[in-house]
């Protein structure tokens, strides 16, 4: 509640919240949100596959599942949310 009372009414992280990545992040939020789990379970199970050493808190083991969540989720938003968005748009049109 803190970190919204100051980004809303003291402007402090707008700059930051408003840059390409973090306005990309949140595009894609959905995406992170659906697949994140399941990544997990393909990292696990490609790590213990290849006989790699980690655990479930290792750095590797994160940015190895946030890579592949970031691309899943980049793919889903590009190749299925888009199209859907822009069919959206198309057929049902808000007059100003």
């Amino acid at each position: 509640a803190v970190l919204i009372y100051c980004v809303a009414r003291r402007n402090l992280f707008t700059q930051l919240l408003d840059s390409a990545p973090f306005r990309y992040l949140g595009k894609i939020s959905y995406g992170l949100y659906v697949y994140h789990y399941g990544m997990i379970a393909v990292v696990d199970a490609l790590f213990h596959k290849y006989g790699l050493d980690y655990s479930m808190r290792s750095p590797q083991m994160f940015f190895a599942a946030m890579g592949a969540t970031l691309l899943l989720a980049g793919l889903s938003f590009a190749l299925l949310e888009k199209p859907l968005i822009d069919l959206k748009d198309k057929f049902f049109k808000i007059s100003s």
